[in-house]
């Protein structure tokens, strides 16, 4: 996995119990108006990515069922995408994703089962929007307090972690850091183990869209 790749799931994903910690900071709230606009959006960039690949693509009209969030989203989205005839599992990586297995021939149909299932079950927008400063600072306090040190004493060589707002600074770009770039090819299974023992997500933290 990229690092950067790394740094942003990290970021945004949904960590465990780790003991006392002080609880996250609450999302921002949306009206009804920006829930609205930010799923037309989403679903805009879903279909997108279907249509990048399938131009001539015809886009279906989907009913949203509900917005879900980033703990269940691999759950309900491979069930929606199995009621869609594709055959898919939540994988076991630790990482909150699911593995799709495609056939042949039947790419576009994949791709639009994507999208409607996109459509159906989204994530809360509420829990896509940018972290505010506060969220942040949650963040960095755990890589430093609680992730790092749990690392270091899984064995790793675990780097020094940069100022506070060095670390804002360089949010979701090449420079983020992350504890967990100490953590090099470590094989599926170690990573498997090292994500439930040094969760790479703050405890509680709301989570974003992830990527396929």
């Amino acid at each position: 996995m990229a690092s950067l790749t790394v740094a942003v799931a990290v970021i945004v994903g949904v960590g465990g119990c780790t003991g006392a910690e002080p609880g996250p900071p609450p999302p921002p709230q949306l009206s009804e108006q920006e829930m609205d606009a930010a799923y037309a959006e989403f679903l805009d960039q879903s279909w997108q990515r279907v249509e990048s690949e399938f131009p001539d693509a015809e886009r279906p009209d989907v009913d949203l069922v509900r917005f879900i969030d980033q703990a269940e989203w691999a759950e309900v989205i491979v069930a929606c995408l199995v009621e869609q005839g594709v055959d898919a599992k939540v994988s076991n990586d630790g990482q909150g994703g699911y593995e799709s297995q495609g056939v042949v021939g039947q790419e576009l149909s994949m791709a639009i089962a994507g999208y409607v299932c996109d459509a159906k079950y989204p994530v809360d927008p509420s829990l896509t929007q940018p972290l505010t400063d506060a969220e942040l600072d949650y963040v960095y306090d755990y890589f430093v307090n609680v992730l790092n040190p749990c690392l270091e004493r899984e064995g790793f060589e675990v780097t020094e972690p940069p100022s506070r707002q060095a670390f804002k600074d360089s949010l979701l770009t090449v420079d983020s850091w992350t504890p967990y770039l100490a953590v090099e090819n470590p094989g599926q299974e170690e990573w498997t183990r090292l994500n439930r023992v040094c969760p790479q997500g703050a405890p509680g933290l709301r989570g974003s869209q992830p990527s396929r």
